[in-house]
């Protein structure tokens, strides 16, 4: 079982968006860009029967919806709809559980997974909630894709590190003023021994996000809601080192991130 879920492949940013309604400041292709704390916003009181909609003239697979920072409400609604003649009739509706938690405090997370992909012209986010206290809605960053899991994953030795990038300044009389700046994550995973498969797919998804593309994870996706370990970050070093597949692999990975703000 993988203790590691990386999303590889994002649709969202490069379909085509149309939308039931939006904010002048706050548009809908706010939801393709890299940033989840620019969300798109709904018009102001339209809070019901709101949908983004995706086009792919393709048909691009897809498994896994992310919703990264959103402002809805417990008793709201969020299905997942797919078809291929715009919604004249609609093959898949999915009712996806609405969660108001997640690793970044700012940024509650949404997360939906299926083994097998689907590939469809039309994918829209349906969202209905009518005692939203905002009066409107609004989705942060927004993944559309699939997903891959290394065979082999990373060591119980990894560790995740709180950072406080603030600044303090002492006065010469002793009195510490403070400049606040958010808070972030550091994390460093070893993967020992990865499999021929998992090295290339490793090799790929570098190639794909290098140090200056974020991109999501999830750690222990089969064991916990994927909500609660699901990480938005970007990677700051890829150490890869040749091994011999006697000691177990064909290469290890040291793989060092840094969670966005």
């Amino acid at each position: 079982m993988a203790n590691i879920r990386i999303y590889e492949n994002n649709l969202w940013p490069v379909n085509t968006l149309s939308y039931s309604s939006q904010s002048n400041l706050w548009p809908a292709t706010n939801t393709q860009k890299r940033w989840f704390v620019t969300p798109w916003q709904s018009q102001s009181s339209y809070i019901t029967n709101q949908w983004l909609k995706s086009y792919s003239a393709s048909k691009a697979p897809w498994t896994t919806l992310i919703i990264f920072g959103h402002n809805l409400t417990v008793g709201a609604t969020l299905q997942l709809q797919a078809s291929n003649d715009n919604f004249a009739t609609t093959p898949i509706d999915i009712l996806v559980p609405i969660t108001m938690a997640g690793t970044n405090p700012d940024a509650p997370c949404i997360v939906y997974s299926q083994a097998s992909p689907v590939a469809y012209n039309y994918t829209r986010i349906l969202l209905n909630d009518a005692a939203n206290p905002d009066n409107h809605l609004e989705l942060g960053k927004i993944y559309l894709g699939t997903y891959f899991d290394p065979q082999w994953g990373f060591s119980p030795s990894s560790t995740i590190n709180p950072v406080d990038p603030s600044t303090l300044t002492e006065s010469e009389f002793g009195q510490v003023s403070t400049f606040a700046i958010t808070q972030y994550e550091e994390a460093t995973f070893t993967f020992e021994g990865l499999a021929p498969a998992s090295a290339v797919l490793m090799h790929a998804h570098k190639r794909t996000v290098g140090t200056s593309r974020a991109w999501f994870f999830t750690l222990y996706p089969e064991e916990d809601d994927p909500y609660l370990r699901t990480y938005y970050a970007r990677a700051t070093g890829w150490a890869f080192t040749p091994i011999g597949s006697r000691f177990g692999g064909w290469e290890s990975l040291e793989l060092t991130l840094q969670t966005e703000r």
